[in-house]
């Protein structure tokens, strides 16, 4: 996860409860860490971390500052640009029967980085808008780089996993289908992080993803119940463009709801943190506003 820390946004590793800042690890651990999330996925460091952390033993941790993980003020998770992908429509509704068969090309978009809004900030809902969506969602941080990939040399192109939000400007969508870009693209139109949960410690077959109205549960599914996988997702947008480390990749909603000014929107995915660490008791929560 990103902290700020000593005035400054550092990443660190959770464990027990407690936040490690990398550099302090780095310190005590003779180790060489790059210091921010960005930088780990572009050096292409993240496996070698995540081996790194599954070898040392509980002892370790005793020696190393840390700070308890209900008084560290979180940062955001990525600060430099990367590309945000993002797929629609890829639940089946719950109490339906799952297709035979399934659409070759999903319904897919790109979102511009101008759409990203700080940890816990605010969600702009644009003036004159008539229906503006969130969704919660999981997604999938990209590692490595790779073009035309099958769906088995996908699943080792992941790095990890974050909870997110996408909003949606539906008036706009609804004129038109064309113009899901522009209703995709306003600032402040998607949330991530802010923890980056690696790729071998999160199984993504059977999770619950909910987004959060106001502290209501609005929309609910598992996915066991998408259309595409998430190797699948990655080995799709992968054909014929690179992607590369850093890149996201949102992996569909539950389900829209839509929002107003004065709403608080949250997303929760089962396993991305336990309830009792950053759950519904600590939940990362949105603002929506109005632009004035």
């Amino acid at each position: 996860m990103t902290i700020r820390h000593n005035n400054r946004q550092e990443s660190a590793i959770i464990t027990a409860n407690r936040v490690y800042p990398l550099q302090a690890i780095n310190e005590c651990c003779m180790t060489d860490w790059p210091l921010t999330i960005d930088r780990i996925l572009k050096e292409e460091r993240m496996t070698e971390l995540t081996r790194w952390y599954a070898d040392q033993t509980a002892r370790i941790w005793e020696g190393i500052p840390s700070e308890d993980l209900e008084h560290i003020e979180t940062g955001s998770l990525f600060e430099s640009p990367a590309t945000i992908w993002g797929i629609g429509f890829n639940y089946q509704p719950t109490g339906e029967p799952m297709p035979a068969e399934r659409a070759n090309h999903p319904v897919s978009f790109v979102k511009p980085w101008n759409t990203v809004t700080p940890v816990n900030g605010p969600i702009l809902v644009p003036n004159g808008s008539e229906s503006t969506t969130g969704e919660g969602e999981i997604a999938c941080i990209i590692g490595k780089p790779g073009k035309n990939l099958t769906v088995q040399e996908a699943r080792h192109c992941i790095a990890g996993y974050t909870a997110a939000l996408d909003m949606t400007e539906s008036g706009i969508h609804k004129e038109h289908p064309r113009f899901l870009a522009r209703a995709k693209s306003f600032d402040t139109f998607c949330a991530i992080g802010p923890t980056l949960t690696s790729a071998d410690s999160f199984y993504t077959e059977d999770i619950t993803v909910q987004t959060i109205l106001n502290g209501e549960v609005s929309a609910e599914n598992h996915t066991g119940r998408m259309l595409m996988n998430i190797p699948e997702i990655v080995a799709y947008f992968s054909q014929g463009t690179t992607l590369n480390p850093g890149d996201i990749i949102l992996t569909g909603t539950p389900g829209p709801v839509k929002i107003r000014p004065g709403d608080t929107l949250a997303v929760h995915v089962d396993g991305l943190r336990p309830p009792d660490q950053i759950g519904f008791r600590r939940m990362i929560r949105y603002n929506v506003m109005a632009i004035s």
